[in-house]
């Protein structure tokens, strides 16, 4: 049995990359993956929101979750017949460790950078001059839908997938809100929360917010997958992944830049 490891990091490549990616896995189930047992090693992350691994856990899919915490400690050894799949964090470091377990090294990646000419082969989302790479096209927009616009009344709210954030976030969508139903009462609105979103501090704020919920055309839910935005009119949204993906689908968005930060 060869061993599998995805290295990934931050929300947005575990939600635009690799989850695209196992969706597929699972989907089409090619006859190669009888032969693999599939990892993940979290590497550290500025961005990251501390939920990567529950999220990770939550898929059903993986063998075994190496926390980031962990990362450095798997410089101590080696993993015979084994691959290491860079999707995500930096790419020099994951090359030595694969150097160090003597593992193939395969790496997806965005743009082209001096270290990826030494990987086994490099997938990458456009076309590069590495004799190694081959063109796969962005992970972010498989199974979305390429017009996922309609002429609803219907408004998706995007907080963010940081939990310090929604103190900030949601409040201000809330007055939003309330200003945007005084001229535009036939809108209705969905607020998204990411999985990388601590539940527990999620839920904390909804019931600190809830008369207000209550008094507004808001619906809250979980965004396991960006297809629940298929159909919307507008998005509001603050800087991420799921920008690119709107724009994919042909959702029209209002991006709102956090500079109290």
């Amino acid at each position: 049995m060869i061993e599998l490891y995805f290295a990934v990091n931050g929300p947005g490549e575990i939600a635009g990359w690799l989850y695209p990616l196992i969706r597929w896995l699972k989907e089409y189930s090619p006859y190669w993956v009888k032969h693999l047992t599939f990892n993940v090693i979290l590497t550290p992350c500025q961005f990251a929101s501390g939920e990567e691994e529950n999220v990770l856990r939550s898929w059903n899919f993986f063998n075994s979750i190496i926390p980031s915490h962990k990362y450095w400690n798997c410089f101590n050894g080696k993993k015979d017949n084994s691959i290491l799949f860079h999707i995500g964090g930096d790419l020099f470091f994951n090359f030595a460790l694969s150097k160090v377990w003597k593992s193939i090294p395969i790496a997806y990646i965005e743009k082209e950078f001096w270290v990826g000419r030494f990987y086994r082969r490099i997938y990458s989302v456009k076309d590069m001059k590495l004799r190694n790479s081959i063109s796969v096209g962005d992970l972010r927009f498989d199974f979305l839908p390429d017009n996922g616009f309609s002429e609803t009344g219907k408004i998706a709210l995007f907080p963010g997938s940081r939990a310090y954030g929604l103190k900030f976030y949601i409040p201000f969508y809330l007055a939003l809100v309330k200003e945007l139903i005084k001229d535009f009462d036939n809108l209705s609105f969905t607020m998204f929360f990411s999985p990388f979103i601590n539940k527990a501090i999620k839920d904390k704020f909804i019931e600190k917010f809830k008369p207000l919920f209550e008094e507004l055309p808001i619906k809250v839910e979980d965004l396991t997958d960006m297809n629940k935005v298929k159909n919307y009119l507008i998005a509001i949204t603050l800087p991420g992944t799921n920008t690119i993906q709107l724009a994919y689908m042909k959702i029209p968005m209002f991006v709102v830049f956090p500079l109290h930060r």
